[in-house]
């Protein structure tokens, strides 16, 4: 029975093929577009959502306060993560210190300025969940000239040589041995890095202990958010303890603060703070602005339909007399919007994979449309289902209520009320459209910003 459905919708779309035409392309730039941009929502929104423990982490902020109003600072210096652990040492199960720099880099005759170069911790690797395709997590920044390097940089210095046991110079001042070669990944954190090298090569440094010398973000790891709630609590005591006398002194204090890890990227209002950060708010627009094109693209699809009513009044007027009943028609009629959806659906992939990697480049991202990966296919099918639905219900039913008798005698059906929700659909698509110019103007900043990103 499917498959007589399948077979006469598509003579039906073959017959009409301009019109059909008309119908699959407004579908499939629609869909392209909403596409596209469903990738990039995902791609903002999955920002540090691969750690393990990803849940569990916390980034301590300082809070400064200038005539009398509050802001937050991303810095802290070296003996805060220390200190943490000491001081809570049943809450706080680990904590790592991440400096961002940068540095003239060099091997032999290739010298490249490096804007991405940390240094960390020795446990940085095993505190985050990023994937080393060579070196032990636990070991590859335990000595104090060690470095990791990401592969783009191993094959920018050492081409396709071994790059573990060399030695990278920086700033013509130090030697680093590279010890780890991070693996090719699509993850995407805010802590965004090329080289990582071992912050203990600076332990004999002035600054190393210096309460007042921040430089660098602390990271802590706290089990429950039960225990979060009681290290927060206990924060104003924590830094009285150790920079009491100071504020004292100085008549004014620092207090302290836990960022949960979910909220760094999209946080921008910290000072201080030299970590990717994005725009929530554009993202939300983005999104948005794909909901209201796909229903545009539906709209456009309803009013076609419908507008060829009676077009196709003594077509449906003969299938009700020889026994079709409306459910069958109903059917049928779902079944070409099914056809238009599906058509219109496999143009939009093919467009989105043609056009992406001129998106990547433009936007300096990494965006993908994995196929094969079973969440994709079932928004895929959901959309499909959804579009087929939204875009064919309303016809569908309007056309299989046409009366045989009066469309058989040559009287045109009635399609006063069809008029009229047309009509109210074309004011509801000029609505969106003001929206969505709005909405583009706003877009057009945060697309400034993906470019200097």
């Amino acid at each position: 029975m499917f498959r007589n459905y399948i077979i006469t919708a598509a003579r039906t779309l073959w017959k009409n093929r301009l019109f059909s035409l008309v119908n699959i392309l407004g579908l499939s730039v629609g869909l392209a577009i909403a596409l596209v941009i469903y990738l990039f929502v995902s791609a903002e929104l999955s920002y540090d959502k691969f750690h393990v423990h990803g849940d569990q982490i916390y980034r301590v902020l300082r809070i400064g306060n200038i005539n009398g109003e509050k802001y937050l600072i991303g810095v802290t210096s070296p003996p805060y993560a220390t200190a943490l652990e000491t001081d809570f040492p049943s809450s706080v199960t680990s904590a790592v210190r991440v400096m961002t720099s940068d540095g003239q880099v060099t091997y032999q005759n290739h010298s490249f300025r490096e804007e991405n170069l940390f240094l960390a911790d020795a446990n940085f690797f095993e505190f985050f969940s990023f994937p080393l395709a060579k070196g032990d997590p636990a070991t590859v920044l335990s000595t104090p000239n060690s470095v990791v390097i990401s592969p783009e940089i191993a094959k920018k210095y050492f081409g396709d040589a071994d790059p573990v046991g060399k030695t990278l110079r920086v700033d013509n001042q130090y030697d680093f041995t590279v010890t780890g070669v991070t693996a090719p990944n699509n993850l995407r954190s805010h802590l965004n890095f090329d080289m990582v090298a071992s912050l203990a090569m600076f332990a004999d440094a002035d600054w190393y202990s210096n309460w007042w010398n921040n430089n660098l973000y602390t990271y802590v790891q706290i089990a429950t958010p039960t225990a979060a709630a009681q290290v927060e609590a206990q924060l104003g005591a924590f830094i009285d303890k150790y920079l009491g006398d100071d504020f004292a002194n100085f008549g004014s204090r620092i207090d302290v603060t836990l960022q949960p890890l979910s909220e760094v990227y999209f946080q921008n209002d910290v000072r201080y703070d030299s970590v990717l950060h994005g725009d929530r708010g554009a993202v939300m627009i983005f999104a948005a602005i794909a909901l209201f094109i796909l229903m545009i693209a539906c709209i456009n699809y309803m009013n076609l339909s419908t507008a060829r009513a009676g077009r196709r009044a003594r077509e449906i007027g003969v299938r009700k007399t020889l026994g079709a009943n409306p459910g069958t028609l109903i059917v049928q009629f779902l079944t070409e919007s099914f056809l238009v959806a599906l058509l219109a659906m496999v143009i939009a992939i093919a467009a989105v994979e043609l056009l992406l990697p001129v998106f990547n480049t433009e936007f300096a991202l990494d965006l993908q449309l994995p196929l094969t990966d079973p969440h994709m296919q079932l928004l895929l099918g959901a959309v499909l289902l959804i579009v087929t639905l939204a875009a064919g219900s309303y016809p569908a039913l309007m056309l299989s209520s046409f009366r045989p008798v009066r469309v058989l005698k040559g009287r045109s059906p009635r399609l006063a009320h069809t008029i009229f929700l047309r009509k109210g659909l074309v004011v509801f698509q000029f609505a969106i459209s003001v929206v969505l110019i709005i909405a583009t103007l706003l877009v057009g900043r945060q697309l400034d910003f993906l470019r200097n990103k």
